[in-house]
This record gives C-alpha cells, structure tokens and sequence, in this order.
C-alpha cells in the first residue's frame, strides 16, 4: 500500500510487491495445503516454493490483463489498477516508454481514465520491449514453478498443478499477442 501511486518506482521493486502480496499468499495456500495433505517436509516446501513462482507469473498476468485486456474480455472495466494507484510492471513498461519519448505518460487525470487513455498506454506497452519482457519473466516463473513437481509423486493433484501453471502461461501469451 506504500507504494501506491509512485510511478517512479523500479522494476525491482515493483517485482519486490509482487512477492510481499501474491506470492506469499500463494506459496503460504500451496504450502498450508500441502502440510494437511502430505505432512511431509520436501513436498511442502516444493509446493510452497511452486505457489511463489506461481503467484508471480499469475500476478504479471492479471496486471498485464487489466491494462490490455477491454471490458468484455476482461469481465470487468480495465484499468481498475492505475485507478486504485496500484503501480504494476506493465504499466511501469508504459510509462518507461512514454519518459523515454520525452512524452507525458498519463495525460489525463487518473480520476477520468478512459478507454482513450487505456488504448495510449497499451500501444506504448505494446510499441516497447515490455511484450517480450514480460513474456519472458511470466515463461521464467511457470518454469520455476513446474520445476518443483518434479519432487513430488505424480499424482491428478500434480497434473492438476502442471495444467494451472500452463493455463498461466498460455493467458500470457494470448494477452501479450496484438
């Protein structure tokens, strides 16, 4: 919540929210889940190690979703996130583009963010290295994630995890797409 609104913030940083809030909270679900499950030590950390990875990649997607994605795609208005002040990494991506241009990011106060406005700062996101980027980091993540049920009996709850990870993956890929 501190960091709400600071459309300075680094990459890093934003990264470093990211892990505080929907990491932890996944990592702590896969992790608890686990305990009650298996009460066995290397399959609770493999699977809470699973929901952080997890959570990134499904955190970067459902930013990059409310900033591309229009109503009826997204279910919901877009653009909720810049609203509410919350700073994520594609509109970070965005704004980086617009500085670089020499141009002003938000030209309109966020208070009366329209769908003009929303389209403007895809077009940077999407006229920028960010769609790659992004790509990139969500791939890297699920990866990660995939990599820890690698320890872990195969079971319908693993192949249950692994189709999660890669509807991730895939959303990813079809929100990033033009």
């Amino acid at each position: 919540m501190v960091e709400r609104g600071d459309f300075s913030l680094s990459a890093h940083r934003c990264m470093a929210v990211m892990e505080k809030k929907t990491a932890a909270l996944f990592a702590a679900c896969c992790g608890a889940g686990a305990a009650t499950a298996a009460h066995q030590n290397g399959v609770c950390e493999a699977l809470q190690t699973f929901g952080f990875h997890f959570g990134i990649a499904f955190q970067i997607l459902d930013d990059c979703r409310d900033l591309l994605s229009d109503q009826q795609r997204l279910g919901k208005t877009p653009g909720q996130d810049l609203l509410a002040g919350d700073v994520t990494l594609p509109l970070l991506y965005a704004i980086r583009y617009f500085r670089q241009r020499g141009e002003r990011a938000l030209g309109m106060g966020r208070q009366r963010l329209g769908e003009q406005e929303l389209a403007r700062l895809g077009e940077a996101f999407h006229a920028s290295p960010a769609p790659r980027k992004i790509a990139q980091l969500v791939a890297s993540h699920i990866s990660r994630a995939k990599r820890q049920l690698q320890s872990i009996a195969d079971s319908q709850f693993k192949a249950s995890l692994h189709q999660l990870a890669d509807r991730i993956a895939a959303g990813a890929c079809d929100v990033l797409a033009r």
